[in-house]
């Protein structure tokens, strides 16, 4: 993990990692003895409390996201996100799309730039030049593409990890006998009851960039087909950490 990752950018930016310990739950928890599944993201969140002390963004790792939603993030870090005021970056539902097969997305509630809900669309695909969800049983929905969806790009400051640990204990409380083995609480979950009991506002901070990811295995050929035009164009570096 050094040689591959870290040893690369530890001349340019300080790096710290957190282990996702399974073991390591709020007070009361006990972790089985035979799990192996992660906690899911909210507890990869979580984890992270010991270390960082400063407002903060978590993304996927495995996304491209754009140098704009990074520069945009940057901005609403240092002069928008407080205790009580977070940040999203979203991205229009129209560029978030796989040719190899659908995506599920959380399309936004947007009311006066702040997220006020998140509605879930499974099985989102191209149909006649128009995005669709649903199913050839129960029909295809017409979807906006211009609509702002969630990509997990989410702006932070530290009190987020006591609102992370309430609903992780929560969560639990109420799963943990149930499905002791593979239970999760994700982000998306954590941020839906968060704008339910208003304690917190989420800015969505919209992003024109493309966003892509290898959802599908056939997904990687454009990928790589992406990052060679970025390069040519002068958009990506041909070695992001040279010297």
């Amino acid at each position: 993990f050094n040689k591959a990752l870290v040893d690369r950018v530890r001349n340019f930016i300080e790096v710290e990692y957190i282990f996702q310990d399974m073991k390591v739950l709020p007070d009361g928890f006990v972790a089985p003895e035979d799990r192996v599944k992660p906690w899911g993201t909210t507890h990869a969140l979580w984890v992270c409390k010991d270390q960082v002390k400063e407002p903060f963004m978590i993304c996927n790792a495995d996304d491209y996201y754009g140098k704009d939603a990074f520069k945009k993030m940057f901005d609403s870090l240092s002069h928008e996100v407080k205790d009580d005021v977070y940040s999203m970056v979203g991205y229009r539902l129209g560029k978030t799309l796989s040719d190899s097969g659908t995506v599920s997305r959380g399309v936004c509630v947007v009311e006066d730039h702040q997220l006020v809900g998140v509605q879930e669309h499974a099985k989102i695909k191209r149909l006649n030049d128009q995005i669709v969800s649903g199913s050839d049983e129960t029909g295809w929905n017409p979807l906006d593409e211009t609509n702002l969806v969630s990509m997990n790009f989410w702006g932070f400051t530290p009190k987020i990890f006591e609102v992370a640990e309430k609903q992780l204990s929560a969560y639990l409380d109420r799963e943990l006998l149930n499905n002791p083995l593979k239970c999760e609480h994700v982000i998306p979950t954590m941020i839906g009851e968060t704008i339910k009991d208003k304690t917190y506002s989420i800015k969505v901070i919209p992003s024109e960039n493309e966003w892509f990811g290898v959802t599908y295995h056939d997904d990687k050929p454009y990928v790589v087909e992406q990052f060679l035009k970025y390069k040519a164009e002068g958009k990506y570096p041909f070695d992001l950490w040279a010297n």
